[in-house]
């Protein structure tokens, strides 16, 4: 949507017979140009009084110098060409020279200033991709505010918008492109990570849900699970006993629910083992060291030899009749 205003007011033919006295002072906003045929033109500024005197024939301009809002639109190449932007300028614009704007006869202020503002904003979006339209609006904007200041208007109040302009739905392919880009950059480092950073980042996207995690476990452990079955069939040449099978079964059971899988009643402590590999009674007679029965030595299964009986001393005590030993008579003769 373009926006203009037309900076002539007034355009008036004076003949000679008409000049008779002071012309009237400009209003408010507005400044007077006197275009002669034969001598230079006279520009009258508001609150500045009218020439006096006899000037002959001459055509008077109204000019209006003051502030106004200008929009136009502008369509400019990207970096790739095939995919151009539509570019929107608002700007304020303020008359500084009114002679020439009479001279050049300028009735359409956008359209006149639009040619050298265009020159300036494709030169910047050509520098910027089609999916960057925020960037090329702050470097057109910073582009146009530090243009080089004309003598004869002054622009100011620059304000800028880029939309890229949709070719069958190009942009929009060019946009998912651009985020899936994001999406691996930011995945990159957890794809490279430990197994927690995997997990970490599963929760983080499941809102703490678990179950994504342990699907993904067990489908992992099922597949090693599998894998090894096949390995082994492979291996036998696809001939498996039933006990082959159960046997790996087994094993796939135990990697994913954890645990001894070969192991089906309470664990046997050390002490049973050597019990009942050596017998209750060699560990209870101290036999056995390190879980091990000593043998038994061919001396020490002898008996021992009993001791010989003490003999009857047959002397006896002097000094006691008899010899006994409890003061007795002795024994008679038979």
């Amino acid at each position: 949507m373009n926006r203009t205003y037309n900076p002539i007011l007034e355009r008036t033919e004076v003949g000679r017979r008409w000049f008779r006295s002071t012309l009237p002072a400009p209003e408010l906003g507005t400044a007077h140009v006197l275009v002669r045929t034969s001598a230079e033109p006279i520009v009258v500024w508001h609150g500045r009084p009218g020439p006096t005197g006899r000037l002959g024939d001459y055509r008077r301009y109204v000019i209006d110098v003051a502030n106004h809002g200008l929009a136009f639109t502008v369509r400019a190449a990207s970096a790739e060409a095939v995919f151009p932007f539509s570019v929107q300028v608002e700007l304020a614009c303020r008359v500084l020279n009114p002679f020439t704007i009479a001279r050049d006869n300028i009735q359409d202020m956008t359209a006149a200033l639009m040619p050298s503002l265009a020159r300036e904003i494709r030169d910047t979006a050509a520098r910027f991709d089609v999916l960057r339209p925020t960037e090329a609006a702050r470097a057109i904007e910073m582009r146009l505010s530090s243009a080089h200041p004309s003598q004869d208007v002054e622009l100011g109040g620059f304000s800028v918008t880029v939309v890229p302009e949709n070719t069958q739905g190009v942009v929009h392919a060019k946009q998912e492109l651009g985020v899936q880009e994001l999406r691996r950059k930011e995945l990159r480092d957890v794809s490279h990570g430990s197994p927690e950073e995997r997990f970490a980042q599963l929760l983080a996207t499941n809102n703490g849900d678990v179950r994504e995690v342990l699907d993904y476990l067990s489908e992992q452990r099922s597949a090693e699970a599998q894998t090894m079955l096949n390995a082994l069939q492979i291996a036998m040449n696809g001939k498996l006993e039933d006990m082959d099978v159960a046997e790996v079964h087994r094993t796939a059971f135990g990697n994913i629910f954890g645990g001894n899988q070969n192991r089906v009643g309470p664990r046997e402590s050390m002490r049973e083992r050597v019990e009942r590999r050596n017998g209750k009674a060699a560990i209870e007679s101290g036999a056995v060291v390190s879980g091990v029965a000593e043998p038994v030595s061919a001396k020490a299964a002898e008996p021992a030899e009993k001791p010989a009986p003490a003999k009857a001393s047959s002397d006896k005590p002097s000094g006691e009749p008899g010899g006994g030993s409890n003061g007795g008579a002795p024994a008679a003769d038979s």
